[in-house]
């Protein structure tokens, strides 16, 4: 129960030369009168917020059991034609930037915030590319370790032939 009764509500049609400029919805709870959401002549929703710049802007937490987000996707990767940067390359532009290549710094996060589809496509391109460096590392590996054994039968070769009384 409340003790200044029941939460009670308004909905404001406010109007512009006759246009409906914005819809409002404002909430009394506990003697305490707060608009929690707004509709603007655009068509921009508002939760949280009295200045929804986008489709639907929440200022706010969000919970959600899925959310879908159409976007490109990283596959280019993968492909031909793609220049997979050698990891010393890599290295210098951490070193200089302070941030992975195509990937946006803290600074322009702060500033502008993150696309969770361009981010989660940018994510899966550094996936990619790691995957497909160590694919090359375990290549080398196996070879050197074949090198390496090549190396043990000569060695065993060539002591067996200057030493051939040697066990």
């Amino acid at each position: 129960m409340h003790p200044e009764g029941p939460p009670t509500s308004s909905l404001a049609i406010i109007r512009a030369h006759g246009v409906l400029s914005i819809l409002r919805l404002t909430l009394v709870v506990e003697g305490v009168t707060a608009e929690r959401m707004r509709i603007t002549a655009a068509g921009n929703v508002g939760i949280g917020t009295t200045n929804p710049t986008y489709p639907l802007s929440v200022h706010g937490t969000v919970e959600a059991t899925e959310v879908i987000v159409q976007t490109g996707w990283s596959d280019y990767v993968f492909g031909k034609s793609y220049r997979l940067t050698p990891l010393s390359e890599v290295e210098s532009y951490i070193n200089s930037q302070h941030h992975l290549p195509g990937v946006p710094s803290e600074k322009q996060v702060a500033a502008q915030g993150v696309s969770l589809g361009d981010m989660q496509s940018k994510l899966l391109a550094q996936i990619e590319q790691l995957t497909l460096h160590q694919i090359e590392q375990e290549k080398r590996l196996d070879a050197q370790a074949k090198e390496i054994e090549a190396l043990r039968q000569a060695n065993a070769q060539l002591r067996e032939t200057a030493n051939p009384s040697a066990p």
